[in-house]
């Protein structure tokens, strides 16, 4: 209710995929999913009486401990170590992780329609993909590809999940972590329905008590746009997708 006062429409919910929906190449993921979604769904539909859609926070697939690997190693590709982790991605050019991707997103939508949609993040943050911390060369596959279309890829099979179960959910793909020689390929690889997101400040030229600098991202003083944005915005609306900006609007890192 007081969201919906000041005019939001939409918040953003954190989610891990393989806690939401059953899978038979993966059958232990999808523990208590029945349970989540019905709560996922009452929420979705509470939200509702107040003019707020929730979307689902995609930062997948999850990389996995060395013992989820048993009988996969086919699948078990870049090793993860930092901040104390045993990590192993789930390679995303292969069909079985493709296939529970998509169809557990399927699922959800359908189970939940009056879910707003998703947005991704697909490098850096968590290890997901095989390009997502730029280090895919141990895996026999991904290293053969370019992270654009790794990446891009992982972001249509999400969409293609989500669109399959609700059509009209939105597909919000942020840009967090993409290389600058990421973005021209990327946004001409990316499904023409998706919108393109990018932080409006980042690269914006400040100047406060007589210290000239950039804002490296995350500003409320600063809004921007900046140049960097524009011209990302551009080449994305060249591609024919929608774009959004990501702003600081009542809380910033500074």
């Amino acid at each position: 209710s007081r969201l919906s006062q000041v005019g939001v429409n939409g918040v953003w919910l954190h989610v891990v995929l393989s806690q939401l929906a059953p899978s038979e190449d993966f059958p232990e993921f999808g523990k208590d999913y029945q349970t989540r979604l019905k709560n996922l769904r009452e929420m979705t539909e509470k939200a509702k009486q107040y003019g707020v859609k929730i979307y689902l926070y995609m930062n997948e697939p999850r990389a996995m401990p060395p013992e989820f690997f048993k009988d996969r190693e086919d699948i078990k590709v870049v090793h993860y170590t930092g901040h104390g982790n045993d990590l192993y991605t789930m390679c995303t050019s292969t069909p079985e992780v493709q296939n529970w991707i998509s169809e557990s997103l399927t699922l959800i939508f359908k189970e939940c329609p009056e879910l707003g949609g998703v947005f991704t993040i697909s490098a850096s943050e968590n290890i997901t993909n095989c390009w997502s911390h730029f280090n895919a060369q141990t895996c026999p596959r991904c290293s053969k590809r370019t992270g654009p279309e790794v990446v891009s890829e992982i972001n249509r099979i999400i969409a293609e999940g989500v669109w399959k179960g609700n059509p009209d959910a939105k597909v919000i793909c942020w840009d967090w972590g993409w290389k600058d020689e990421w973005i021209e390929p990327m946004v001409s690889l990316l499904p023409d329905k998706v919108y393109y997101q990018t932080v409006s400040e980042w690269g914006l030229p400040i100047n406060r008590g007589g210290v000239k600098f950039e804002v490296g991202e995350y500003s409320i003083s600063a809004v921007g746009p900046s140049e960097r944005s524009k011209h990302r915005w551009a080449l994305a609306k060249k591609a024919g997708l929608k774009t959004s900006a990501k702003m600081q609007i009542n809380t910033t890192w500074e």
